[in-house]
């Protein structure tokens, strides 16, 4: 079983209702990372891959393109450990993944590459990623 297997695993694992926060989650992190952040894409994806479900969830409750609420937040709050861990890790893994491969293909397109070598921080991933 591949990577993605598993990780489609452990979201079918979930109960639906955690499913559709995490859905929500995913979306709104996409939509801020692409259209709102002053970051980059990648930088965004990152930063948001190291907070748990409850950070992320409580970041965008309220905010009109998640459609997260404070029942959804309270909810989060409320699961068995076992669950928010698992949800935790499937969002965290899928922000991570989504970071990694937005690089790589960076790291294929002169232009991106090009910029990468002038930001400080994309240039010590850039290097961590050529060493590999």
């Amino acid at each position: 079983m591949n990577s993605d297997e598993k990780l489609e695993k452990i979201y079918e694992s979930l109960p639906e209702e955690v499913q559709e926060i995490i859905d929500k989650v995913l979306e709104a992190v996409d939509y801020f990372c692409w259209n709102i952040t002053g970051d980059t894409a990648i930088d965004c994806y990152s930063a948001h891959s190291i907070s748990d479900l409850y950070e992320l969830v409580e970041e965008f409750v309220g905010v009109g393109y998640s459609g997260l609420t404070n029942d959804d937040l309270e909810y989060i709050q409320n699961l068995p450990d076992d669950i928010y861990d698992k949800a935790t890790y499937y969002v965290q893994t899928i922000l991570e993944n989504t970071a990694n491969k937005l690089f790589e293909e960076c790291m294929q397109d002169p232009e991106c590459r090009k910029g990468c070598e002038e930001d400080p921080d994309c240039r010590e991933r850039m290097e961590e990623y050529l060493s590999d």
